[in-house]
């Protein structure tokens, strides 16, 4: 057999074998699952419940966090065109670190959810409402990304200079990802909302829209 080389996936590289590289292979749930709230959580009633609430909010939080951080960093800059510029870059570094942290806690309010279900915490009735909170937060926090995205392509505009094309270019590269990743999580909420509560669901996608 002749020598082979795939390059669809990181660290993976066929050369007569396979040569995984297991350090490249992240956790999607990583550190920090169970939640210390967990127990809580699993046993029900009015304490549970509101203990579920802010986990399932939580990646909503963490992305208007980050949004108020980048657009502080973008305003500091004022309206000086290098200044404007460098903003950017930082900016978009920030989101790069930022991604990885929404994506990890999506995953682990994904776990958690799934674990509420499989042992039927709460009505459907009360879980429906706690999808349909953490639904429309996170399109609210990703409506939030899109505004600060759109205030900086307004601002680098009126920016004449060489490199904006390309620092412009990353950092809107770094918001799609960024969205995409919302997306995909609210669409899976509103999967799990009409596995609870058939109907509701498109409802409720039309309040968050």
């Amino acid at each position: 057999m002749g020598e082979k080389y795939c390059d669809d996936g990181p660290g993976l590289r066929f050369e007569g074998r396979t040569n995984l590289d297991l350090r490249r292979i992240a956790n999607p749930i990583g550190e920090g699952y169970p939640p210390a709230s967990m127990p809580t959580i699993l046993g029900g009633g009015a304490q549970g419940l509101a203990a579920l609430v802010p986990e399932m909010d939580r990646p909503a939080a963490t992305t208007r966090d980050l949004v108020a951080r980048a657009t502080e960093t973008f305003r500091g800059a004022g309206d000086d065109a290098a200044a404007r510029l460098g903003a950017v870059q930082t900016v978009t570094g920030q989101l790069g670190v930022g991604q990885p942290v929404v994506e990890k806690q999506l995953a682990q309010a994904d776990a958690v959810f799934r674990s509420v279900v499989d042992r039927n915490v709460y009505t459907p009735e009360e879980r429906s409402g706690v999808l349909r909170d953490a639904g429309r937060g996170l399109t609210a926090a990703a409506r939030d990304l899109t505004a600060f995205q759109q205030a900086v392509q307004d601002a680098l505009a009126v920016v004449e200079d060489r490199a904006k094309a390309a620092v412009g270019d990353r950092f809107d590269a770094a918001v799609n990802r960024f969205g995409q990743v919302a997306h995909r999580h609210t669409a899976r909420l509103y999967e799990y909302l009409s596995r609870e509560q058939p109907g509701d669901a498109a409802e409720a996608g039309g309040s968050a829209a």
